[in-house]
C-alpha cells in the first residue's frame, strides 16, 4: 500500500509542569490543522509529549514521506520547549523543513522567520492556509505561496510573509479526528463530579479588550467573536461522550456566555439527543451579572457544576488600568450568586503588572481571602498568575515603557518560560523592586497553599483552612 504523505504536529510542553494532576489538555489548535489536512488526503500525527519523548517518538516516525514538522506554541510557556526540540530536530532531519505557527508567532511572524530554526511560518487562523502551504512543500513549488495570505517563508536571505489571512470559516462541522490522540491521557477525574471531562470549542474571539491578552495584538486582534454552530456542538459533544466516555463538558471558549440566549440553546439541543452530562465553563463577571434568575436555575437542572472567571485584581485602579471593564463590587455580587446557587467555583487572578503598587496586591490578598472563606466546598479554586509582557498587546508597550527591554530574536524569549521568575526579574519585570518581589513570592506560595488545601467539602481541614486565612491576614497587616 502507498503511504501517504505526513505531517508530525509538534505541541511542546508548558515549563510549568502540566501532569499535576496526570492529564494533558486537548491540543485544539494541532487538531483543527489535523482536521483541515486530513481532509485533503494527508496523514498528520499530533506528538504532546516532553522534550526526550517527543525526539523519541519523532525518531520512530519519521520516514521518506514525512514533509514537515510542524510546531505550535505560545509566548511565556512553551518557547524554550519549542526552541529546543527544534535545535535537534534540525541537526537531526535536515532536509525536513520546520513550519511554525502559534500565538507568539502571530505576534511576532518577522522576527519569528528570522530565526535558523524555522523554514516556513502560519500566522493567524492556519485551517485554511495549511493545505496549501504543504502541499506547496509536497511538491516542491515554493512559488506558489509569493501571493498567499497567512504564510511566511524565506527566498534567500528575503523573507517573504503574506498578509493576514483572516478568519476561518466556522459555519460548518468538523469532525475533529481524536482518533489520532490517545484520549485516556486528556479524560480528567475532577473532584467537582467528572470521571472523564473533556473540552470543546463553541467559538472563537473576545468581544472585550483587556489590555494584556493576545487577543488584542495590534498585528493579528482576535475580537471578533464567531461561534460554531449548533449542529457542529451537538455533533462535539455526542463524539466525546459517546465514542470516548465524557460525562463532563467544558466549554473551553475564551469568551463563554457573551449570548445567553444561544447558551440555552446549546443545553436545550444536547438534551434532545437524550444526553445527560455535566458541564462547566468560564465566562466574565460582568457577562455572567446579566444573566436572568431562571437561567441560573436552568443551569443548574441541566448540569452545570462549576462556573470559573477572573476577576484579575482586588484593586480597582488595576481593574481600570488592564482594561477589565469590572468593578470590585461586581466581583463580590457574582460571588453571592454562585454561593446562593451552590456552584462549584474557579477565580483566576493577574499580579505583577507594571502599575501594580504593594497596596493593589494587598488588595487582591483581601479579595482572595473573603472569595475563599465562602468557597471552602470548591476544590482547587485560586490562582495566581504573574503577569507576562506579551507581543503586540497594550500592556506590552507600558511594560516597555517601564524598562522591559523587548527579545530581539526568537531564542531569547526563552527566558519567559523560566518558573523561577526571580532569576528573570530584571529582565522580564523590572519595574518590581527586589523587596517587592519577595513580598509576591510570598503572596504566591500562601495562596498556592491555601488552594492545594481547598479539595472540596468532604477533604478540606476547616482548621488548617482557618490558619491559611489568617495567614493571608496577617500577610496584608504585615506586608
Amino acid at each position: 500500500m502507498k503511504q501517504k504523505n505526513e505531517v508530525l504536529i509538534i505541541r511542546p510542553l508548558p515549563t510549568v509542569d502540566p501532569l499535576k494532576k496526570g492529564k494533558l489538555y486537548l491540543p485544539f489548535g494541532p487538531l483543527y490543522l489535523a482536521h483541515s489536512l486530513i481532509s485533503f488526503g494527508f496523514t498528520v500525527t499530533i506528538i504532546y509529549e516532553n522534550n526526550e519523548e517527543t525526539i523519541q517518538k519523532v525518531d520512530r516516525i519519521v520516514s521518506k514521506n514525512t514533509l514537515c514538522f510542524g510546531i505550535s506554541t505560545m509566548s511565556g510557556t512553551q518557547l524554550s520547549n519549542a526552541i529546543y526540540i527544534c535545535t535537534i530536530l534540525k541537526k537531526k532531519y535536515k532536509n525536513i523543513p520546520i513550519v511554525w505557527g502559534g500565538v507568539h508567532v502571530t505576534a511576532l511572524p518577522e522576527q519569528t522567520l528570522k530565526s535558523d530554526l524555522v523554514d516556513f511560518i502560519v500566522w493567524g487562523e492556519g485551517e485554511e492556509t495549511i493545505v496549501p502551504l504543504i502541499t506547496a512543500i509536497k511538491n516542491n513549488d515554493i512559488n506558489s505561496l509569493y501571493d498567499m495570505k497567512g504564510i511566511g517563508f524565506k527566498q534567500g536571505k528575503e523573507l517573504i510573509i503574506g498578509s493576514n489571512s483572516g478568519y476561518t470559516d466556522l459555519n460548518k462541522t468538523f469532525h475533529l479526528p481524536y482518533h489520532i490522540l490517545d484520549m485516556n491521557r486528556h479524560a480528567r477525574e475532577l473532584i467537582i463530579g467528572a470521571k472523564r471531562e473533556l473540552p470543546i470549542w463553541t467559538s472563537r474571539g473576545c468581544a472585550f479588550r483587556c489590555k494584556y491578552c493576545s487577543n488584542t495584538s495590534s498585528i493579528w486582534p482576535n475580537t471578533t467573536v464567531r461561534y460554531h454552530t449548533i449542529e457542529n456542538i451537538v455533533n462535539d459533544v455526542k463524539t466525546l461522550v459517546n465514542q470516548y466516555g465524557a460525562d463532563m463538558i467544558s466549554f473551553a471558549d475564551e469568551n463563554f456566555l457573551l449570548n445567553e440566549k444561544r447558551f440555552i440553546e446549546i443545553l436545550k439541543a444536547i438534551r434532545q439527543e437524550g444526553i445527560f452530562i455535566k458541564y462547566r465553563f468560564a465566562s466574565r463577571v460582568d457577562l455572567l451579572l446579566r444573566l436572568k434568575e431562571e437561567t441560573w436555575k436552568m443551569m443548574k437542572e441541566y448540569g452545570v457544576a462549576c462556573v470559573s472567571t477572573s476577576p484579575e485584581s482586588g484593586s480597582q485602579k488595576i481593574l481600570d488600568y488592564i482594561g477589565k471593564e469590572i468593578t470590585v463590587k461586581q466581583i463580590y455580587q457574582l460571588n453571592d450568586i454562585l454561593t446562593k446557587y451552590d456552584f462549584y467555583k474557579a477565580y483566576i487572578f493577574l499580579i505583577a503588572t507594571p502599575q501594580e503598587k504593594r497596596d493593589d496586591l494587598k488588595k487582591t490578598l483581601q479579595l482572595v481571602h473573603d472569595l475563599a472563606e465562602s468557597s471552602i466546598s470548591s476544590p482547587y479554586p485560586l490562582g495566581l498568575h504573574t503577569y507576562i509582557p506579551l507581543p503586540g498587546t497594550e500592556l506590552y508597550k507600558d511594560a516597555i515603557r517601564y524598562g522591559f527591554q523587548p527579545p530581539e530574536n526568537l531564542e531569547d524569549w526563552c527566558c519567559f518560560d523560566f518558573t523561577n521568575m526571580r532569576d528573570t526579574r530584571k529582565l522580564v519585570r523590572p519595574w518590581i523592586s527586589k523587596e517587592d518581589f519577595i513580598y509576591i513570592e510570598q503572596s504566591i506560595a500562601l495562596v498556592e497553599k491555601l488552594n492545594y488545601e481547598m479539595k472540596g467539602p468532604k477533604d478540606t481541614d476547616r482548621r488548617v483552612f482557618k490558619n491559611l486565612l489568617n495567614e493571608i491576614k496577617r500577610l496584608i497587616a504585615e506586608g
